[in-house]
């Protein structure tokens, strides 16, 4: 969960950076563990690259980058989500648009998990 979680966090970063640059980004996760290592820089080495490639994004496009953890019980929608009931989160948040997504793969490729 700690690498999956993570490599959200990134792959979010990477779908700002399609449409912005120099912004203010905020990332909520239900993910203790990512807001550690996003509000740190500091990560176990396998998951370096996560880090690594997000640091490269908001050097490049000049993100102002805040992960914000909030836990699953006041977070209704991450926690459905985590859980894989995309009904039940947009029941929470009408008109929440899902779409999937390729984690981007520079962000886990010379990980161990990769």
């Amino acid at each position: 969960i700690y690498f999956g979680e993570g490599l959200c966090v990134a792959a979010a970063l990477n779908d700002v950076c399609q449409r912005r640059s120099n912004c203010r980004v905020v990332v909520y996760t239900d993910n203790e563990a990512s807001f550690r290592i996003f509000s740190s820089f500091h990560a176990d080495p396998e998951y370096n690259p996560i880090l690594l490639f997000s640091a490269e994004l908001m050097m490049k496009y000049k993100l102002k980058v805040r992960v914000v953890w909030t836990s699953g019980k006041k977070n209704r929608v991450a926690d459905a989500l985590s859980r894989h009931n995309r009904d039940r989160a947009v029941s929470f948040a009408p008109g929440l648009v899902i779409h999937d997504f390729t984690p981007p793969y520079d962000a886990w490729a010379t990980s161990a998990h990769a």
